[in-house]
Protein backbone atom coordinates (compact mmCIF):
# COMPACT_ATOMS: atom_id res chain seq x y z
CA UNK A 1 0.00 0.00 0.00
CA UNK A 2 2.66 2.51 0.62
CA UNK A 3 4.18 1.73 -3.02
CA UNK A 4 4.55 4.85 -4.97
CA UNK A 5 1.71 3.87 -7.76
CA UNK A 6 2.16 6.90 -10.49
CA UNK A 7 6.30 6.11 -9.86
CA UNK A 8 5.69 2.11 -10.57
CA UNK A 9 3.87 2.98 -13.82
CA UNK A 10 5.69 5.85 -15.46
CA UNK A 11 9.02 2.93 -14.79
CA UNK A 12 7.48 0.38 -16.32
CA UNK A 13 6.61 1.92 -20.15
CA UNK A 14 6.43 -1.43 -22.01
CA UNK A 15 4.23 -3.43 -19.53
CA UNK A 16 0.41 -4.66 -19.10
CA UNK A 17 -0.29 -4.77 -16.02
CA UNK A 18 -2.37 -8.42 -14.56
CA UNK A 19 -5.83 -7.63 -14.43
CA UNK A 20 -5.16 -8.22 -10.72
CA UNK A 21 -2.48 -5.53 -10.01
CA UNK A 22 -4.90 -3.34 -12.49
CA UNK A 23 -8.10 -3.31 -10.06
CA UNK A 24 -5.71 -3.07 -7.29
CA UNK A 25 -4.45 0.32 -8.59
CA UNK A 26 -8.14 1.35 -9.44
CA UNK A 27 -9.16 1.26 -5.39
CA UNK A 28 -5.59 2.40 -4.21
CA UNK A 29 -6.24 5.77 -6.27
CA UNK A 30 -9.83 5.82 -5.81
CA UNK A 31 -9.34 5.82 -1.53
CA UNK A 32 -6.02 7.02 -1.25
CA UNK A 33 -4.72 3.82 0.37
CA UNK A 34 -1.30 5.39 -0.03
CA UNK A 35 -1.77 8.10 2.00
CA UNK A 36 -3.69 6.05 4.42
CA UNK A 37 -0.72 3.29 4.63
CA UNK A 38 1.56 5.95 5.79
CA UNK A 39 -0.74 7.23 8.50
CA UNK A 40 -1.24 3.83 9.97
CA UNK A 41 2.62 3.40 10.04
CA UNK A 42 2.76 6.68 12.87
CA UNK A 43 1.99 5.33 16.68
CA UNK A 44 -0.87 7.64 16.68
CA UNK A 45 -3.24 7.30 14.30
CA UNK A 46 -5.93 9.94 13.40
CA UNK A 47 -8.79 7.95 13.01
CA UNK A 48 -8.55 4.33 13.50
CA UNK A 49 -12.15 3.71 13.54
CA UNK A 50 -12.21 5.55 10.25
CA UNK A 51 -9.22 3.72 8.72
CA UNK A 52 -10.33 0.24 9.31
CA UNK A 53 -13.66 1.63 7.74
CA UNK A 54 -11.78 2.73 4.85
CA UNK A 55 -9.38 -0.54 4.00
CA UNK A 56 -12.94 -2.62 4.30
CA UNK A 57 -14.52 -0.74 2.22
CA UNK A 58 -11.38 -1.23 -0.44
CA UNK A 59 -12.03 -5.07 0.05
CA UNK A 60 -15.71 -4.88 -0.59
CA UNK A 61 -14.77 -3.05 -3.95
CA UNK A 62 -11.65 -5.40 -5.12
CA UNK A 63 -14.23 -8.67 -4.58
CA UNK A 64 -17.41 -6.64 -6.86
CA UNK A 65 -14.80 -5.73 -9.43
CA UNK A 66 -13.45 -9.22 -9.51
CA UNK A 67 -16.80 -10.35 -9.96
CA UNK A 68 -17.29 -8.26 -12.95
CA UNK A 69 -17.54 -10.28 -16.56
CA UNK A 70 -15.11 -7.55 -17.87
CA UNK A 71 -12.33 -7.94 -15.24
CA UNK A 72 -12.93 -12.09 -15.98
CA UNK A 73 -12.57 -11.65 -19.84
CA UNK A 74 -9.37 -9.86 -19.14
CA UNK A 75 -8.14 -12.37 -16.85
CA UNK A 76 -9.04 -15.26 -19.74
CA UNK A 77 -7.00 -12.84 -22.24
CA UNK A 78 -4.19 -12.39 -19.89
CA UNK A 79 -3.65 -15.67 -19.08
CA UNK A 80 -4.52 -17.00 -23.13
CA UNK A 81 -1.50 -15.91 -24.24
CA UNK A 82 0.80 -17.25 -21.97
CA UNK A 83 -0.99 -20.27 -23.08
CA UNK A 84 -0.68 -20.25 -26.34
CA UNK A 85 3.50 -19.32 -25.79
CA UNK A 86 3.74 -22.53 -23.89
CA UNK A 87 2.06 -24.57 -26.22
CA UNK A 88 4.20 -23.20 -28.67
CA UNK A 89 7.42 -23.90 -26.99
CA UNK A 90 6.60 -27.50 -25.87
CA UNK A 91 5.57 -28.42 -29.08
CA UNK A 92 8.71 -26.85 -30.25
CA UNK A 93 10.98 -28.79 -27.86
CA UNK A 94 9.31 -32.45 -28.97
CA UNK A 95 10.20 -31.41 -32.32
CA UNK A 96 13.51 -31.87 -31.35
CA UNK A 97 13.50 -34.95 -29.48
CA UNK A 98 11.92 -36.33 -33.06
CA UNK A 99 15.35 -35.48 -34.24
CA UNK A 100 17.93 -35.66 -31.03
CA UNK A 101 17.83 -38.59 -29.16
CA UNK A 102 19.90 -36.58 -26.56
CA UNK A 103 19.89 -32.95 -26.13
CA UNK A 104 22.01 -30.74 -23.54
CA UNK A 105 19.69 -27.70 -22.11
CA UNK A 106 21.33 -24.48 -20.64
CA UNK A 107 19.85 -22.23 -18.85
CA UNK A 108 21.00 -18.69 -18.49
CA UNK A 109 20.07 -15.14 -17.67
CA UNK A 110 21.47 -11.92 -19.74
CA UNK A 111 21.21 -8.81 -18.41
CA UNK A 112 22.95 -5.64 -17.88
CA UNK A 113 25.15 -3.72 -14.80
CA UNK A 114 23.84 -1.81 -12.24
CA UNK A 115 24.49 1.17 -13.54
CA UNK A 116 22.62 0.80 -16.82
CA UNK A 117 19.66 1.28 -14.44
CA UNK A 118 20.14 4.71 -13.66
CA UNK A 119 17.27 6.86 -15.07
CA UNK A 120 19.35 8.98 -16.63
CA UNK A 121 21.35 6.13 -18.53
CA UNK A 122 18.39 4.01 -19.27
CA UNK A 123 16.82 6.73 -21.44
CA UNK A 124 20.22 5.96 -23.81
CA UNK A 125 19.79 2.47 -23.67
CA UNK A 126 16.75 1.68 -25.66
CA UNK A 127 14.45 -1.49 -26.50
CA UNK A 128 16.11 -1.36 -29.90
CA UNK A 129 19.51 -1.17 -28.84
CA UNK A 130 18.79 -4.68 -26.58
CA UNK A 131 16.99 -6.03 -29.53
CA UNK A 132 20.11 -5.39 -31.64
CA UNK A 133 22.69 -7.18 -28.32
CA UNK A 134 20.23 -10.02 -28.82
CA UNK A 135 20.87 -10.65 -32.58
CA UNK A 136 24.45 -10.09 -32.25
CA UNK A 137 24.86 -12.57 -29.32
CA UNK A 138 23.11 -15.47 -31.32
CA UNK A 139 25.26 -14.34 -34.34
CA UNK A 140 28.61 -15.08 -31.94
CA UNK A 141 26.60 -17.70 -30.24
CA UNK A 142 26.41 -19.71 -33.54
CA UNK A 143 29.84 -19.13 -34.61
CA UNK A 144 31.07 -20.63 -31.78
CA UNK A 145 28.49 -23.85 -31.75
CA UNK A 146 28.53 -24.04 -35.28
CA UNK A 147 25.53 -26.87 -35.89
CA UNK A 148 26.20 -27.88 -31.63
CA UNK A 149 23.76 -25.78 -31.25
CA UNK A 150 20.19 -27.00 -32.27
CA UNK A 151 17.56 -24.84 -30.50
CA UNK A 152 16.87 -22.17 -28.40
CA UNK A 153 13.71 -19.81 -26.85
CA UNK A 154 14.05 -16.45 -25.78
CA UNK A 155 12.33 -13.70 -23.11
CA UNK A 156 12.60 -10.28 -22.47
CA UNK A 157 11.63 -8.79 -19.52
CA UNK A 158 11.86 -4.97 -17.87
CA UNK A 159 12.57 -4.49 -14.13
CA UNK A 160 13.31 -1.20 -11.70
CA UNK A 161 15.98 -3.57 -10.47
CA UNK A 162 17.55 -5.62 -13.12
CA UNK A 163 16.49 -2.82 -16.22
CA UNK A 164 16.78 -5.03 -19.71
CA UNK A 165 17.15 -9.02 -19.09
CA UNK A 166 16.63 -12.09 -21.02
CA UNK A 167 16.16 -15.35 -19.91
CA UNK A 168 17.03 -18.12 -22.17
CA UNK A 169 17.08 -21.73 -22.63
CA UNK A 170 19.48 -22.94 -25.40
CA UNK A 171 19.42 -26.47 -26.69
CA UNK A 172 22.59 -28.77 -28.09
CA UNK A 173 23.07 -31.69 -29.72
CA UNK A 174 23.87 -34.34 -26.68
CA UNK A 175 25.71 -36.56 -28.97
CA UNK A 176 28.25 -34.02 -29.86
CA UNK A 177 28.87 -31.85 -26.50
CA UNK A 178 27.95 -32.98 -22.98
CA UNK A 179 29.36 -29.99 -20.34
CA UNK A 180 26.71 -27.74 -20.22
CA UNK A 181 28.28 -25.65 -17.16
CA UNK A 182 31.21 -24.73 -19.73
CA UNK A 183 28.71 -24.23 -22.34
CA UNK A 184 26.35 -21.74 -20.10
CA UNK A 185 30.20 -19.74 -18.99
CA UNK A 186 30.97 -19.52 -22.91
CA UNK A 187 27.56 -18.10 -23.74
CA UNK A 188 27.64 -15.85 -20.71
CA UNK A 189 31.22 -14.41 -21.34
CA UNK A 190 30.19 -13.33 -25.20
CA UNK A 191 27.11 -11.70 -24.05
CA UNK A 192 29.68 -9.78 -21.57
CA UNK A 193 32.89 -9.53 -23.49
CA UNK A 194 31.88 -9.22 -27.20
CA UNK A 195 28.11 -8.48 -27.41
CA UNK A 196 27.88 -5.44 -24.37
CA UNK A 197 31.78 -4.37 -24.44
CA UNK A 198 31.87 -5.11 -20.48
CA UNK A 199 28.53 -3.47 -19.58
CA UNK A 200 26.57 -7.21 -19.15
CA UNK A 201 26.26 -9.48 -16.58
CA UNK A 202 25.27 -13.03 -16.73
CA UNK A 203 23.48 -15.97 -14.60
CA UNK A 204 24.56 -19.60 -15.26
CA UNK A 205 21.79 -21.52 -14.18
CA UNK A 206 23.59 -24.65 -14.87
CA UNK A 207 26.37 -24.13 -12.71
CA UNK A 208 23.57 -24.25 -9.86
CA UNK A 209 21.47 -27.33 -10.87
CA UNK A 210 21.30 -29.01 -7.15
CA UNK A 211 19.13 -26.25 -6.43
CA UNK A 212 16.40 -27.49 -8.51
CA UNK A 213 14.33 -29.72 -6.67
CA UNK A 214 13.04 -31.01 -10.64
CA UNK A 215 15.72 -30.30 -12.34
CA UNK A 216 14.78 -30.13 -16.48
CA UNK A 217 18.13 -28.85 -17.80
CA UNK A 218 21.69 -30.41 -18.63
CA UNK A 219 21.64 -33.44 -20.64
CA UNK A 220 17.97 -34.77 -21.21
CA UNK A 221 17.60 -38.22 -22.92
CA UNK A 222 14.57 -38.75 -25.44
CA UNK A 223 13.18 -41.55 -23.39
CA UNK A 224 13.94 -40.30 -19.97
CA UNK A 225 10.55 -39.06 -19.42
CA UNK A 226 10.65 -37.80 -15.94
CA UNK A 227 13.53 -35.60 -16.79
CA UNK A 228 11.54 -34.15 -19.94
CA UNK A 229 8.55 -33.41 -17.77
CA UNK A 230 11.39 -31.51 -15.65
CA UNK A 231 12.23 -29.70 -18.86
CA UNK A 232 8.83 -28.88 -19.37
CA UNK A 233 8.49 -27.36 -16.07
CA UNK A 234 11.52 -25.43 -16.77
CA UNK A 235 10.27 -24.10 -19.82
CA UNK A 236 6.71 -23.31 -18.10
CA UNK A 237 8.61 -20.52 -16.39
CA UNK A 238 9.99 -18.69 -19.40
CA UNK A 239 5.90 -18.68 -20.34
CA UNK A 240 4.11 -18.49 -17.51
CA UNK A 241 1.52 -15.89 -16.71
CA UNK A 242 2.89 -12.88 -15.77
CA UNK A 243 1.83 -12.20 -11.96
CA UNK A 244 2.21 -8.88 -12.18
CA UNK A 245 3.08 -7.40 -15.18
CA UNK A 246 3.53 -8.57 -19.03
CA UNK A 247 5.78 -6.65 -21.54
CA UNK A 248 4.01 -5.22 -24.23
CA UNK A 249 6.23 -3.67 -26.82
CA UNK A 250 6.39 -1.55 -29.42
CA UNK A 251 5.24 -2.18 -32.89
CA UNK A 252 6.16 -5.28 -34.09
CA UNK A 253 8.78 -6.08 -31.34
CA UNK A 254 8.64 -9.49 -29.54
CA UNK A 255 8.98 -10.56 -25.82
CA UNK A 256 9.09 -13.68 -26.82
CA UNK A 257 11.22 -15.72 -28.74
CA UNK A 258 11.87 -19.30 -30.22
CA UNK A 259 14.43 -20.76 -33.13
CA UNK A 260 12.88 -22.48 -36.04
CA UNK A 261 11.19 -26.05 -36.13
CA UNK A 262 13.64 -28.68 -36.97
CA UNK A 263 13.36 -30.69 -39.52
CA UNK A 264 12.05 -34.12 -39.20
CA UNK A 265 13.60 -36.89 -41.52
CA UNK A 266 11.53 -38.09 -44.07
CA UNK A 267 12.47 -41.69 -42.90
CA UNK A 268 13.78 -43.17 -40.14
CA UNK A 269 15.96 -46.04 -39.37
CA UNK A 270 16.23 -48.36 -36.50
CA UNK A 271 13.37 -49.15 -33.86
CA UNK A 272 10.75 -46.61 -33.64
CA UNK A 273 10.69 -44.60 -30.31
CA UNK A 274 8.09 -43.91 -27.94
CA UNK A 275 5.90 -41.13 -27.64
CA UNK A 276 6.13 -38.54 -24.82
CA UNK A 277 3.92 -36.03 -24.60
Amino acid sequence: LQAELKLVSRNFPYYEFNPYVSIFFDVAYKLELNNLAWELRGKLVPNLTLSVATLNTAIEELRRLGKMERFKAKLRNFRRVADKNFIEVKRYINGMFSVYSRLMVVRLDLGYSRTLADIDIEKEVEHRNVSKDRVEFFKALNKLAKDKMVGFVWKLEYGLDKFYHYHLMLFFDGSQVQEDVMWAKRAGEIWVSEVTNGDGVYFNCNSKKYLYRDCGIGIVEHHDQKKRENLMLAASYLTKPDYYLRMVLPGKSRALGKGLAPKIPAKKMGRPRSLVQ
